[in-house]
C-alpha cells in the first residue's frame, strides 16, 4: 500500500495587487536612479552640439547658446568627466576669466581627466595664468606641443610669450621625468594636442631640453639656457639621443658660456678654457664639416680667431659642399679687414655651390668692394638675375651702373630691388638721389 508523500508547506504569497505594487515601486526607483545620468548625458551632448555648430558657422548667437547651456549646467551642479571635456574645449576656443575660474575649481577638486586638463592648460595660458597652466600641462606631459609653440613665438618675435611656453615645457619635462623614474617599466605618453599623443621615444628628454636651452639662448638668457642644457647633457648620458644631438648639446653649452659678458682677463681665460674643453668633447664624438663649423663659432666667440679659421678650413676640406663653412670663413676674414681673401673664399664656394643664394650675395658684395665697376658688374648682374632678396645687392648694382655712367640702368636696378624688397631704405634713398639722363631728380 502506497502512502502519500508529505508536501512542503506553501509559502505565504502576498496578494497579486501587492506584488504588482512592489514591482512598480522598484521599477520606479530604477527609473529615478537612471534618469539623472541620462539627463546629464543629454545636457553634455546638447552643449557639445551647440559648440560644434559654432565651430562650423562662427555664429556668436550659437556660441551664446552653448555658453548659456554650460552656465546653467554649472549652476545645476553638473560635474561629470564628459561635461568638463566639452566645457574645456568650448572655453579653449574663446577663453574667458569665468571659464578659467570654473575649470580651476574643477581641477582643484580633481574632476578633470587628461583631456580636460589639457583644455584647462590652454585656457589658463590664454588668460595669463601661467602658474596654473604649467600645473595643468605638467599632468599630461604636453612638452612637445609647448616647445613647438615656444619656437613659433620666438620666430614671430614674441619673446615674452616664447619664454612662458619654454618654462611651461620645462616644467612638463621635469614632471614626466620624475614619473618615469618612479615607473621604469611603463611607457610614457606625450600629448601633442587634444586627442593626440605618442609614446616617448628614446632620447626624448635630451632632445627636448636641448630645444629649450637653445630657445633661451636666442632669448638672451644665458644662465637659464645653461641650466636646461645641463639637463640635456645629463639625460643624454642616461639615454643617448644620438651622436649629432650629443654634439649639439656640447656646442650649445659652449655658446652659453660665451654669451655672458666678459668681466676681466681672468674670466676670459676661464671661459676660453671651458669652451675649448666643450669643443674638444664635441669633436671627439665625431668630426665632419658641421662639427668643425660649430667649433669655429664657439672659438670665435672667445676671440680664438686662428683656431676658428683652422676649423673652417677643415670643414671645407671635409665637405666642399657645406655652404656654412664658406660663409663663416669669409665673415671672419672680412672682420679682419681681409676682404680680398674673403672674396676668394666666396668665389670657391660659388663655383661649387652656384645655386646657394647666401654665397652668391656675399661674393657680389665682396667683389664690389674690391674690384673695379667694370669687373664687378657681371657678378652683380648674375646675383640680381637670380632674384636674390638682399637689397644691398641691388644698391651695389645701381651704384655700379652709376659709376659706369649708365643712369637709366641704375634706376632700373634700384626699382628691381624695391619690387623684391618694398620699403628698403637704402634703395629708396638711392632712387631719389639718382639723376635722370636730363639731370632732373625724380
Amino acid at each position: 500500500m502506497t502512502h502519500p508523500q508529505p508536501q512542503p508547506p506553501k509559502l505565504h504569497q502576498p496578494p497579486f495587487s501587492v506584488r504588482t505594487l512592489l514591482l512598480g515601486v522598484a521599477g520606479f526607483l530604477l527609473v529615478i536612479l537612471g534618469a539623472q545620468p541620462a539627463l546629464d548625458l543629454w545636457t553634455v551632448n546638447s552643449i557639445g552640439l551647440s559648440h560644434n555648430r559654432y565651430l562650423i558657422t562662427h555664429s556668436e548667437a550659437v556660441r551664446g547658446q552653448a555658453v548659456a547651456q554650460a552656465e546653467a549646467a554649472l549652476k545645476a551642479g553638473l560635474s561629470t568627466t564628459s561635461f568638463w571635456r566639452v566645457y574645456g574645449a568650448m572655453m579653449a576656443t574663446n577663453p574667458t576669466e569665468a571659464g578659467f575660474s570654473a575649470l580651476n575649481r574643477a581641477a582643484v577638486s580633481g574632476a578633470l581627466d587628461r583631456t580636460a586638463l589639457l583644455w584647462y592648460g590652454e585656457v589658463a595660458a590664454a588668460t595669463g595664468h601661467w602658474t596654473e597652466a604649467q600645473d595643468a600641462y605638467a599632468q599630461v606631459n604636453a612638452s612637445n606641443l609647448l616647445i613647438s609653440r615656444a619656437e613659433e613665438a620666438l620666430g614671430a618675435g614674441r619673446e615674452e610669450l616664447a619664454a612662458n611656453w619654454f618654462r611651461a615645457a620645462a616644467r612638463c619635462l621635469q614632471s614626466a621625468s620624475t614619473w618615469d623614474e618612479a615607473h621604469p617599466s611603463s611607457s610614457r605618453w606625450i600629448a601633442h594636442g587634444a586627442g593626440e599623443e605618442e609614446i616617448r621615444s628614446t632620447g626624448y628628454y635630451a632632445r627636448a631640453y636641448l630645444r629649450i636651452g637653445k630657445g633661451f639662448l636666442v632669448l638672451g638668457e644665458a644662465d637659464t639656457a645653461e641650466t636646461w642644457l645641463k639637463h640635456a647633457a645629463a639625460e643624454a648620458a642616461r639615454e643617448s639621443p644620438g651622436l649629432r644631438i650629443r654634439q649639439e648639446i656640447n656646442f650649445s653649452l659652449a655658446q652659453a658660456a660665451t654669451a655672458r659678458p666678459v668681466e676681466d682677463d681672468a674670466h676670459l681665460r676661464a671661459t676660453r678654457t671651458r669652451v675649448r674643453t666643450l669643443v674638444a668633447e664635441g669633436l671627439a664624438l665625431g668630426e665632419d664639416a658641421w662639427a668643425h663649423t660649430q667649433a669655429a663659432k664657439s672659438l670665435l666667440a672667445v676671440f680664438d680667431r686662428e683656431e676658428a679659421i683652422t676649423h673652417c678650413e677643415t670643414a671645407v676640406s671635409l665637405d666642399p659642399l657645406f655652404p656654412e663653412a664658406y660663409l663663416l670663413l669669409g665673415a671672419i676674414l672680412r672682420e679682419d679687414g681681409l676682404v680680398c681673401l674673403a672674396r676668394d673664399v666666396y668665389e670657391e664656394g660659388n663655383e661649387r655651390l652656384p645655386a646657394d643664394e647666401e654665397i652668391m650675395v656675399a661674393l657680389a658684395l665682396a667683389t664690389w668692394e674690391t674690384r673695379s665697376p667694370a669687373n664687378s658688374l657681371p657678378v652683380l648682374q648674375e646675383a640680381s638675375a637670380a632674384g636674390c632678396s638682399e637689397p644691398y645687392v641691388y644698391a651695389a648694382l645701381g651704384d655700379c651702373y652709376q659709376a659706369l655712367g649708365l643712369l637709366t640702368d641704375a634706376r632700373q636696378a634700384y626699382r628691381q630691388g624695391l619690387n623684391l624688397t618694398p620699403g628698403s631704405q637704402p634703395l629708396l634713398e638711392r632712387l631719389r638721389a639718382c639723376p635722370t639722363t636730363r639731370g632732373i631728380l625724380p
